[in-house]
């Protein structure tokens, strides 16, 4: 399953990271996230135009938001790990990239196998702001 996101990558600071380095630390927050249950965590990195096609359907921040929840309630404990980041900065821009990477999501009710798993080859577009 692929899923394209469009995100804005938001740092602090006077000191700005490599733009590389910038968006694979955003990426592991958004999965820390996910396995902290934190949707608030997750929306702190997602732009206001943030766009999801996901099975066909476009979704936007807040539809995205209200999927995480029903995840999050459905599912006690959440495994995120990722694999394969590669960030391709935009040749024509300074502040914009595509990241791509594998995310492998479990989730389960505390036992000790998940009760699901499926793997994402996810692809993003990231501006710097």
């Amino acid at each position: 399953m692929i899923i394209s996101l469009s995100l804005a990558l938001l740092l602090a600071g006077c000191e700005k990271p490599p733009l590389e380095e910038a968006i694979t630390g955003q990426i592991r927050d958004m999965a820390d996230a996910v396995e902290g249950r934190s949707a608030r965590g997750v929306n702190r990195h997602i732009a206001e135009h943030f766009s999801l096609d996901h099975s066909g359907h476009e979704m936007n921040r807040e539809e995205a938001r209200r999927m995480m929840m029903a995840i999050f309630m459905r599912h006690r404990n959440i495994s995120v790990r990722l694999t394969n980041i590669r960030v391709e900065p935009d040749p024509g821009s300074q502040h914009q990239a595509r990241a791509r990477f594998n995310a492998l999501v479990t989730g389960g009710s505390g036992g000790i196998l998940p009760d699901t798993a499926q793997l994402y080859r996810v692809d993003t577009d990231w501006e710097r702001i």
